[in-house]
């Protein structure tokens, strides 16, 4: 897994890339997640996503970010969800930020 490249990962099939397990997708490097796009991301299950590093997750773009699911962000662990760049928080719609334990509501 260490030896994808970003360019070989951004061109990996939804299909293929649900198949990646939790401890695949955390042996990639920085720069190979920073070339996931959104629809990739979306396709991780929750175990794989949830395996996800801090420093992976603050290389992933605004974009790529967007694509996470409610579900999905909830499986990340208070320490990776810190690794989130108030930017990438943005793009995160306000369904998905309300729905998470890592994002409450500011009622």
């Amino acid at each position: 897994m260490a030896g994808f490249t970003a360019t070989q990962i951004a061109s990996i099939s939804i299909d293929t890339l649900a198949g990646f397990t939790a401890t695949q997708i955390a042996a990639l490097s920085v720069e190979t997640v920073a070339g996931f796009t959104a629809t990739q991301v979306a396709s991780l299950s929750v175990e794989a996503v949830g395996s996800l590093t801090t420093t992976q997750v603050a290389a992933l773009s605004v974009e790529t970010v967007a694509g996470f699911t409610a579900t999905q962000i909830a499986s990340l662990s208070v320490a990776t969800v810190a690794g989130f760049a108030a930017t990438q928080i943005a793009a995160l719609s306000v369904e998905r930020r309300h729905k998470s334990r890592r994002f409450p509501s500011r009622r």
